[in-house]
């Protein structure tokens, strides 16, 4: 099969490629596309729409930010049932055989060979992007936040998640403690999680660990629950809630 069939459209996409702003947004869930070769991989359209495939709602709020913060972002543009661009390649959450409860067919037994091609015509041409905007950004500021947008289902195994936004971090910065400050005094905080519903400190998210750290830029993650990104109206106030904490403290890290 050749592999313009496999992988028919890039990677990533970047919005604002030269935009000199200090932020670097990224997004590794944005979509749930699966490439028609894949066959679905052997799942229902209904499952590919749900939290399995991809993070509903994440692609466009980081679309939003990068206009309203005029910064540069980058988003995956294929299924994290593919490969998951915010897991390292060593690790079984990479491409996983099995998600929450659901088998997925096109996973099961891959070769070592299907996995490098998902790897090097997915994973690396994502990170590579990264780290070129990283490299670009150093050459004309000393700090940036390094930001990662997502959403989580509203239930978990059945057990429903009363957080409607979530900011995790793995080092508390004065930038990531700024926004934390923010959020605790914020209008909503009671339904504001806080390394909720997981720590940024105990999953191997590949993005942080490996961009954000290597390169000592602090960061953080924001996460909507997915039901609340239904609109563009509800992507337009998560959109301007993550703005506004942006714009406070912004002295934390200029």
């Amino acid at each position: 099969m050749p592999l313009s069939e496999k992988f028919p459209i890039p990677a990533y996409s970047v919005a604002n490629p030269n935009a000199n702003t200090p932020c670097l947004i990224t997004c590794e869930h944005a979509s749930n596309f699966i490439p028609a070769a894949y066959q679905q991989l052997g799942l229902s359209p209904d499952l590919l729409d749900e939290h399995i495939a991809w993070d509903r709602g994440a692609g466009k709020l980081t679309e939003y930010l990068a206009e309203k913060l005029n910064c540069t972002a980058v988003l995956c543009q294929y299924s994290r049932l593919l490969i998951d661009c915010n897991r390292p390649l060593n690790v079984p959450s990479s491409i996983l055989e099995i998600s929450e409860h659901h088998p997925i067919p096109g996973n099961q037994a891959l070769s070592r060979e299907e996995k490098e091609l998902r790897a090097e015509h997915i994973f690396t041409p994502f990170h590579r992007t990264i780290e070129t905007q990283i490299n670009r950004l150093k050459s004309q500021f000393s700090q940036f936040p390094m930001i990662g947008v997502h959403s989580f289902s509203p239930n978990f195994h059945g057990q429903p998640r009363p957080w409607k936004f979530s900011v995790m971090w793995k080092h508390k910065t004065p930038f990531v403690k700024g926004i934390i400050d923010y959020f605790q005094r914020h209008e909503q905080a009671q339904w504001v999680g806080f390394n909720e519903p997981y720590s940024a400190k105990e999953i191997a998210a590949h993005t942080t660990e490996y961009h954000a750290d290597r390169n000592q830029l602090p960061n953080l993650i924001f996460e909507v629950r997915q039901d609340l990104l239904e609109s563009d109206k509800d992507i337009q106030y998560w959109g301007e809630q993550i703005y506004q904490a942006l714009a406070a403290v912004e002295a934390a890290y200029t």
